[in-house]
């Protein structure tokens, strides 16, 4: 068989991003604490990784031989078929339990890392939004009697509202304003946490692709490659549970496909109500996400992107004042009356959780970050050292300020209505990133909402649509000599930028490998190579090409980020779950987590028990007044906050911050009778509190727990 240098470079690419995959794994599996014990040499030239490789090869190339006449035709197919295709990997993956849970961690906690099931990848500790505070609520919901509650009586040992301010799967006819959770309703916490994660990607990646097409007028190239920089965009993967911008970025894509299709259905006004319907069901599911930091900005996006379907179509759309403005007005009305429902049912925890000190209301003008600007080149080295800073997981591959530039020049050249108000949206972001804005301006554009830190991955996010939209209206390739300039001068000036500001990285790779002088000379050299490399081809306007390269680079900054995992064996059979679950069944009670630090406060939970000292989204300051009379920590407490406690034999209640979103009480055993604590769950012997009042009763010791129950003596 005659070797084909494209199938061999693709297999061979392809085989390295797979071994690169399984080694990382194995590196972040034998160095758990972040601490390098076994090198990456040794990893990646074991016996076992080599032959691997080969096998991956040779396999890989085969195939690819044997389909590169035919992958237009399996891409046409794919396109053609791509819902049906989408169905048929959401079915799968849910039949298998797959998802990109970080859950595994909890095996380190609950003593059952024999019950992991990661497939590949691997979990990330620095997720705890994720796997140590969304999966013991997720789990509470189920557990609880009757499962999935609107309001949740086990966590913080209060009702606590689970649906607006918590944002976890609740059986209610408004489920269907956070679709990713209909799948606990009724397929249960194992299955329901695989179709919340495929189903969320599925909606991002064809919802993307979907605007990509209407953006770049039909060109399927550029909207595969928009979807996976998206997609699989550092911010994306990292924060894929947490804030809602998965679902801010999908639903404002739906609607502006449906306000374009709308314009052109002429007098069909059955299809244009139908339109409506969609409409304000996106405009709820955008609302529901209830992270303005992020909603603001991207809204302004989509704006800027409705405001041009406006600006191209309402001459020739001939609308109708009474019928048009009808679905118009009654759109807009249903849309305020099912929030203002909404709302109205939760609205005392909502201002409880609105006068929190954290996070409370904020007023920002943002300025001071435009160091994070030039992160996004060693984004694609992210998911291989173990990051341990929010910064880190903040950025999107923009290109930045290639691409913004780029635009501007394309812009001059061809005057499309698009491009000029995505530059206007685009140049107001950098603005409020690197000086902010004056308050005035801060308020009346309503983005003292948002920080200059949150807005940083938006502002990529425009920088995309503005990169992919130049490609789409300049069909022209420079020559390859000045392309070549081009590029190299952008990557020297990004390279420089991002060695600069991005120290902390480099300190990262030190601080957990050792003799790390060479492998850091490599980083930069990589990520300089993959940066020239990109912005070369764009210049060059070689779209295959470019999209092999939007692929390795999605693969590096975003598929390697979460892990695949299966199941959720590893709190299911965990035997300090097992036993709080058979405790609680014979007698319910409030439990107390004693001198275990987040995450284990949120253990019960996981078991379906009533935790008082559980992580709470707004405070339970009933319960903390009761035991703090003169307020005088209400400070410290009054927050979103990990609670963690000790009991001690002290008369004095005392409170501590730990972190923004962590505090320390030490707690009287006094006052456990007045919070109605019924168990403690421990580290450590109790007999010792015991007095007239109180008896610390073992129950049950467990992998290092101990379980007391508590007697009061009258």
């Amino acid at each position: 068989m005659k070797i084909n240098l494209k199938s061999f470079i693709i297999s061979f690419a392809f085989s390295i991003l797979m071994i690169l995959w399984e080694g990382v794994t194995l590196f972040n599996r034998i160095n758990k604490d972040g601490k390098i014990t076994t090198g990456l040499k040794q990893i990646f030239f074991s016996p076992k990784i080599i032959l691997l490789f080969l096998f991956i090869w040779l396999i890989s190339y085969f195939f690819v031989y044997l389909g590169t006449k035919k992958i237009q035709n399996i891409g046409e197919l794919l396109y053609k078929y791509r819902y049906g295709v989408a169905v048929v990997i959401l079915v799968v993956g849910v039949s298998f339990e797959l998802s990109g849970s970080s859950l595994g961690i909890w095996g380190n906690y609950l003593h059952s890392n024999e019950y992991q099931k990661v497939l590949l990848g691997v979990s990330r500790q620095i997720r705890s939004d994720e796997w140590a505070t969304s999966i013991p609520f997720i789990f509470s919901q189920g557990l609880h009697v009757p499962s999935y509650p609107y309001f949740n009586d086990l966590i913080r040992a209060t009702l606590t509202d689970m649906f607006i301010v918590s944002s976890a799967p609740v059986a209610t006819i408004a489920i269907i304003f956070k679709p990713a959770f209909i799948g606990y309703i009724f397929l249960g916490t194992a299955k329901g946490l695989s179709f919340y994660w495929i189903f969320r990607f599925l909606l991002l990646f064809l919802s993307v692709f979907e605007l990509g097409m209407l953006l770049t007028r039909k060109n399927k190239k550029l909207s595969l490659m928009l979807s996976m920089l998206i997609s699989f965009s550092s911010v994306i993967q990292w924060w894929f549970v947490a804030a809602g911008l998965v679902e801010m970025i999908s639903m404002g894509a739906i609607a502006t496909i449906l306000i374009e299709k709308y314009f052109h259905l002429g007098k069909d006004y059955f299809k244009k109500f139908l339109i409506s319907l969609a409409l304000i069901w996106c405009a709820i599911v955008y609302a529901l996400t209830l992270y303005p930091a992020w909603q603001v900005p991207v809204a302004y996006i989509y704006l800027a992107i409705i405001v041009y379907i406006i600006w191209t179509n309402i001459k020739k759309a001939n609308l109708s004042l009474v019928k048009d403005g009808g679905i118009i007005l009654y759109s807009i009305l249903s849309i305020a009356c099912i929030l203002l429902l909404l709302l109205l049912h939760s609205k005392e925890h909502i201002q409880i959780m609105a006068n929190t000190v954290y996070p409370g209301r904020r007023f920002e003008v943002g300025g001071k970050v435009s160091y994070i600007l030039s992160d996004y080149p060693y984004s694609i080295f992210y998911s291989i050292v173990n990051i341990n800073s929010e910064r880190f997981m903040n950025v999107i591959y923009d290109f930045f300020p290639f691409s913004y530039l780029f635009s501007i020049y394309v812009f001059w050249k061809t005057k499309d209505k698009l491009l000029l108000p995505l530059l206007i949206i685009s140049t107001m972001f950098l603005i409020y990133i690197t000086v902010g804005f004056p308050a005035f301006l801060a308020q009346i554009t309503f983005m003292y909402i948002s920080t200059g830190f949150r807005v940083v991955s938006i502002f990529g996010l425009v920088n995309l649509f503005l990169l992919i939209r130049s490609l789409s209206v300049y069909d022209n390739n420079i020559k390859k000599i000045v392309s070549f300039a081009i590029a190299s001068a952008f990557t020297l000036l990004i390279s420089v930028l991002a060695f600069k500001n991005n120290q902390i990285f480099f300190e990262l790779v030190r601080t957990n490998i050792s003799n790390s002088s060479r492998l850091i000379y490599a980083l930069i050299i990589v990520s300089c190579f993959v940066l020239f490399s990109l912005i070369y081809l764009i210049l060059r306007n070689d779209k295959m090409k470019l999209m092999y390269g939007i692929a390795i680079l999605s693969f590096l900054t975003g598929v390697m980020v979460n892990p695949i995992q299966q199941g959720i064996g590893v709190i299911e059979n965990s035997r300090i779950v097992k036993t709080i679950s058979m405790i609680n069944r014979k007698e319910r009670g409030v439990w107390l987590v004693d001198n275990l630090m987040f995450p284990n406060i949120n253990i019960p939970l996981l078991a379906g028990s009533a935790t008082i000292n559980s992580t709470s989204v707004y405070p339970n300051l009933n319960a903390w007044h009761k035991i703090d009379t003169k307020k005088e920590y209400e400070e410290i407490y009054n927050r979103f906050s990990h609670v963690n406690i000790q009991l001690s034999n002290s008369n004095q209640f005392q409170a501590s911050l730990i972190a923004a979103d962590s505090v320390l009480f030490s707690l009287p055993v006094e006052k456990l009778k007045t919070l109605g604590v019924n168990y403690v769950l421990t580290n450590r012997d109790l007999a010792g509190l015991t007095n007239e009042k109180i008896h610390f009763e073992l129950k049950k010791e467990v992998d290092g727990f101990k379980v007391y129950a508590l007697k009061y003596n009258s």
